[in-house]
């Protein structure tokens, strides 16, 4: 696990300058899923009382109308429509579904349904392509937005939801319009305008590109032209939509091409967009559009509500639905400073561009506003956004004063962003004959630049020129343009951190160590660059200096690059720092701690304790020094004033540290120990994922329930966060579920701790912990109850819990574990499996763990007859219930498990060897337990033609099952040792008998077994009249008949023939069978004792020709290999009947 930890550790140790582009700590507001799973749920709307949430969903194959509530969040189908449907729309009264049905017509039909009544009507096809439908604010009138064959525009029509089939409506509007969105007052309407590629209007198919922008038309004054809005964003706009008041008009912009398919469209990344609905009527600055969501998630559909914001986003390769606050990511309240705060602290590039944009549509300052314009350019062209880097471009021409120095800055990057793009697209990277040319007249283009009497801008010219060349394949001249650069006098950062890159790109490709190190070294002194950024720097060179060096070869180095780096305070310091951590390397705890206090207590700035503490908290946990790595986490936390943004970094890390401790004490056993570092945790940074622990290890310790229940009241536990004491009351509640018996107290305590969830999942929306806890409550419920609406809310939110444990890989393992036991207990064993399959590629901590996911995996491979992987994987869990292993208390469902496989697997000694194993461990458990194993024991000796062995398990379990003592041990209510009764099981091992007799030779027991067999079917036939005991007693007459014929009984071989046809008749009448393996053996059977027996056909009360005539043409009719030697008899054999 520790490279786990150190990999989640990394996420908190980079600077922002090198982060990737992973989830970390944000300050921002967290979109809240709403939906989750492997499948798609899209085009959310939230009903008008806020609670309920209507969307589509594919979870069945077709698309479908779900509803769900966002405090329970179970997702209910709403009604049966029998085929797709698109665009579910809830009216502005909350009364009825609109939607799309194409159950009838493949063009669509549109559909409204009933909220109260439950009741579905439709409008009637209109000979038209239906493409979409919204409700007018009347809550009367639909708009009906389509095509008809005939027309070379799309119309939109007006209609009452009352009309009849064949109503034509109001027609509004005709021309090239898309997803129509009405005002709340019905005076406006916006929609995409596009235009058609193909010159022929009528061709079927053609091509739809949207323009750019959004048009609103008047519909109450027809007269007028409609408003053309286009937003001052780069790439296209769709789906506009009005906030319930009317003041603001929500979008989705397409800004850039984030699949490099050359196209910016509906394929590409959506962020979300919204702009005061009086700019675009007055047509004032279209720079107000406010951004709400990042570019790294692809949202669209925007839906405002009362107070959220419905949207649809992709999340691991499906559509789920989230909320977001309607103002976006962004605090409202957050004032400049706080930004630009946040934003100088931030690990996240995406998180960085939305604070960014934030911060420019306040700003007024045209020197100010330049700036961040800069900064945007380089943020976008670092993500390979293009189109939005060329926008801020033109921004910045705006605002930047006619004829400076950086309207030519402005070209210069104009060039360098088309290289970038040009090369992004080169397929597989391979130049062609047009990229070379057109980048040689580019080189042409900068070259005439390059006479520019700034120097910052010569720089900024030779760098584009150099990673040109580079890309070019001519190293060399790359080198020699890096070479030329005065890096050292450059006064710009918009030319150094540029120059940064192409160093890292340049001299990494060329393997120059000694130029690679120069180069950082240069960086981490550079004046232009934050203290952050030149100790980020000389972290780089430190690391680039020792890379691949023994401790030996480093301590050396380390001290010569000391003294050749003076004047160099950052990399200075980095060296001292890691001389000091290899010199210690072998010390003791003691010397350790005081040696990097004392380097530690030198240093007084912010930054560079920050500096110092990463990078003893680095190497503290490559090194598994724990203590350290502890005091560094807890010193550093302590460090940072509460209010400084940094704060929620470092709170993160000493979590993670700790939260290590404390899991590595709870494997070592030392709970008590383990407990009290949770409490630390808990107390100290709020994490619900320390208040778990702390709460697991206390009820492992045999802490009362209420006592914990009382500490998160008024105790040491409670917190000025009440959803944090109400999780921990919840949690206490769902431990305890196991023990509870009785269903309706059972019902009451799920349902407690789920009124008490309710508030956490709004205070923590990025928390896995609570959804894991909810998917917890219901799963039990589930157990316990078999109501599937409550296996879909665990899978949901397990789900949900999944997506946000993506760098907690114990929370992961755990859930992928409940998840394959969920779909396994409802029988999707193949999806079970990829669970499982998921969860073994993480480590297991303990034996119990693994010894849980072998026994799960190989139930589900069982039941998806790969027998022999099933044996396989209990071939791996047996060994771990062995004596001495601490698990001794499950060897015996491990044992029965590996010798059912086995024997399914065909292995049939093997699984009795293990059966036996069983046997010697289940002494004292239940009958029903020991029954089990005789009967597979017995089972396995038979498979394995060791009949006479078979016998005496098989003996012992009939006397067993004929003994006084209880079936059960347990409450059948809470578990069970099998699903059979008692009396099920006589039927199975007289059945074992009668072949073991049979094999033995003793003919006459085995008919006396098969008789005891036939009895009790005929018996139960009698109570349950069921089809399957038909075809079964059939089977025991057939046998029945052999062995009288073997005893020369030819009476009784004819008697039980007949009665075993009369029952394979009955039930192949009843299940509408023409034919099946018993009757054509009793069929043969009944010939053969003709021909060969020499039984009279008046003997059998049936005509012995017509059946044997009539069961040849059936299996001739119906070819089965199985029957191919009565294919080959029974012509014989009529034959012979008719012959005699």
């Amino acid at each position: 696990m520790l490279k786990y930890f150190i990999a989640a550790l990394s996420m908190l140790l980079l600077s922002a300058a090198y982060a990737d582009a992973v989830e970390v700590p944000s300050a921002l507001h967290a979109r809240r899923g709403l939906t989750a799973g492997s499948y798609d749920h899209f085009l959310g709307q939230l009903h008008p009382d806020g609670t309920t949430l209507f969307f589509a969903g594919n979870a069945n194959s077709t698309v479908e109308i779900f509803t769900q509530d966002l405090v329970r969040g179970t997702p209910k189908r709403l009604f049966e429509e029998s085929a797709d449907i698109n665009q579910p729309r809830i009216s502005p009264d909350g009364k009825h579904i609109l939607y799309i049905s194409y159950r009838d017509h493949a063009a669509g039909d549109v559909c409204s349904f009933d909220l109260g009544t439950r009741t579905r009507r439709c409008l009637g096809q209109r000979k038209a392509h239906i493409m979409h439908i919204f409700w007018f604010p009347d809550s009367e009138h639909i708009g009906i937005l389509g095509r008809e064959r005939s027309s070379n525009a799309n119309q939109l029509w007006k209609i009452t939801r009352r009309a009849r089939q064949g109503d034509t409506g109001q027609l509004l509007f005709t021309g090239n319009m898309l997803a129509p969105a009405i005002s709340p007052d019905g005076r406006w309407l916006a929609y995409i305008p596009f235009a058609r590629s193909s010159r022929d209007m009528n061709i079927p198919g053609d091509i739809v590109r949207a323009e750019p922008g959004l048009m609103l038309l008047a519909l109450d004054d027809p007269s007028s032209a409609p408003v053309h809005f286009i937003p001052d964003l780069p790439g296209t706009s769709g789906f506009p939509a009005f906030s319930l008041d009317g003041s603001y008009l929500y979008f989705t912009q397409y800004l850039n091409d984030s699949n490099f398919d050359g196209t910016i469209d509906g394929n590409d990344n959506g962020v979300l967009f919204r702009i005061p609905f009086t700019a675009i009527v007055q047509q004032a600055d279209t720079r107000q559009a406010e951004q709400l969501t990042s570019g790294r998630y692809n949202c669209q559909y925007p839906v405002p509500a009362h107070n959220r914001l419905i949207a649809t986003c992709a999340r691991a390769g499906y559509l789920q639905i989230y909320s977001l606050p309607l103002t976006g990511l962004v605090p409202e309240q957050w004032p400049a400073q706080r930004k630009r705060s946040e934003l100088e602290v931030s690990r996240d590039a995406w998180e960085q561009l939305i604070i960014l944009a934030s911060l420019l549509a306040e700003t007024r300052d045209r020197e100010q506003r330049v700036r961040l314009e800069q900064r945007m350019v380089m943020t976008h062209m670092a993500l390979h956004e293009y189109e939005s880097a060329e926008q801020y471009l033109r921004y910045l021409r705006r605002d930047a004063p006619t004829g400076a120095v950086i309207s030519v800055w402005g070209e210069i990057m104009a060039e360098f962003i088309a290289f970038r793009r040009a090369e992004q697209r080169l397929g597989h990277g391979k130049l062609t004959e047009d990229f070379i040319a057109t980048q040689q007249a580019r080189l042409a283009r900068l070259k005439d630049f390059s006479h520019a009497e700034n120097a910052s801008i010569q720089h900024l010219i030779m760098i584009v020129r150099s990673e040109i060349l580079f890309v070019l394949g001519d190293r060399g001249g790359a080198l020699a343009l890096f070479d030329s650069i005065d890096i050292a006098h450059e006064i710009s950062t918009l030319v150094v951190r540029p120059w940064a890159r192409l160093a890292e790109a340049l001299l990494h490709d060329l393997e120059d160590r000694s130029l690679w190190a120069a180069a950082h070294l240069a960086l981490s002194s550079h004046a232009v660059l934050s203290e952050r950024e030149q100790l980020a720097f000389a972290r780089r060179y430190v690391d680039g200096l020792i890379r691949g060096r023994s401790l030996d070869e480093r301590i050396p180095l380390l001290h010569a690059a000391r003294a050749s780096v003076a004047g160099h305070a950052a990399a200075e310091l980095m060296l001292e720092v890691e001389l000091a951590l290899d010199t210690i390397r072998h010390a003791d705890h003691q010397t350790r701690y005081s040696t990097l206090s004392d380097l530690w207590a030198r240093r007084t700035s912010f930054e560079s304790h920050r500096a110092v503490a990463m990078a003893i908290i680095s190497r503290a946990a490559r090194e598994d020094w724990e203590i350290l790595l502890v005091e560094f986490a807890q010193r550093w936390l302590k460090d940072i004033p509460a209010e400084h943004p940094e704060r929620k970094y470092a709170e993160a890390l000493f979590a993670e540290v700790m939260l290590e401790r404390a899991y590595v004490e709870t494997q070592r056993g030392h709970l008590e120990a383990a407990r009290e570092h949770f409490r630390e945790i808990a107390l100290a940074v709020n994490a619900l994922e320390a208040h778990s622990g702390y709460l697991e290890t206390s009820l492992q310790l045999n802490i009362p329930a209420q006592t914990l229940i009382a500490e998160y009241r008024t105790g040491r536990m409670a917190s000025k966060e009440t959803a944090i004491n109400a999780f921990g009351e919840a949690y206490v509640m769902a431990r305890n579920l196991p023990q509870i018996k009785d269903a309706g107290q059972h019902a009451q305590m799920i349902e407690r701790a789920r009124t008490l969830l309710a508030p956490v999942i709004e205070a923590f929306p990025r928390s896995a912990e609570v959804h894991h806890l909810y998917a917890y409550l219901a799963h039990r419920h589930y157990h316990r109850t078999h109501d599937k609406s409550a296996a879909m809310l665990a899978h949901m939110r397990y789900h949900l819990a999944l997506d946000l444990a993506v760098d907690n890989p114990r929370r992961r393992a755990s859930l992928l574990t409940e998840l394959g036991l969920l779909q396994a207990s409802l029988g999707n064993h193949r999806i079970a499996l990829t669970h499982f399959t998921e969860r073994e590629r993480l480590p297991f901590l303990a034996p119990a763990d693994e010894l849980a996911l072998r026994l799960a995996k190989g139930r589900s491979l069982f039941h998806l007859a790969a027998y022999q992987e099933a044996k396989a994987e209990l071939a791996l869990a047996v060994p771990l219930t062995k004596p001495g292993s601490g698990l001794e208390r499950f060897a015996a469902i491990d044992l029965e498990r590996a010798a059912l496989y086995h024997y399914a697997a065909g292995a049939h000694t093997p699984a009795a060897t293990l059966y036996q194993d069983l046997l010697t461990v289940i002494e004292n458990a239940s009958l029903a337990a020991r029954l089990k194993a005789h009967i597979g024991l017995g089972a396995s000796l038979l498979a394995a033609s060791q009949a006479e062995a078979a016998l005496e398990p098989l003996e012992a379990a009939l006397a067993l099952l004929d003994s006084d003592e209880p079936f059960r041990q347990t409450d059948p209510g809470i578990s069970t040792d099998t699903h059979l009764d008692r009396d099920a099981l006589r039927p199975l091992i007289t059945g074992l008998l009668a072949q073991g007799y049979r094999a033995r030779g003793d003919l006459v027991r085995s008919q006396e077994m098969l008789l005891q067999r036939r009895d009790f079917y005929q018996a139960r036939i009698r109570r349950l009249n069921l089809d399957a005991d038909l075809l079964e007693i059939a089977h025991i007459g057939q046998q029945l008949t052999e062995i009288a014929w073997r005893l020369g009984d030819k009476a009784a071989a004819t008697t039980h023939l007949i009665d075993a046809l009369a029952h394979a008749d009955k039930w192949r009448k009843r299940t509408n069978t023409q034919i099946e393996a018993v009757t054509l053996a009793l069929v043969r059977a009944a010939a053969e004792l003709h021909l060969f027996g020499a039984v009279p056909r008046s003997a059998f009360k049936f005509d012995l020709v017509a059946r044997l005539q009539q069961s040849y043409e059936a299996i001739t009719l119906r070819p089965n290999p199985r029957w191919a030697n009565e294919r080959y008899l029974f012509p014989v054999y009529l034959t012979l009947l008719q012959a005699g």
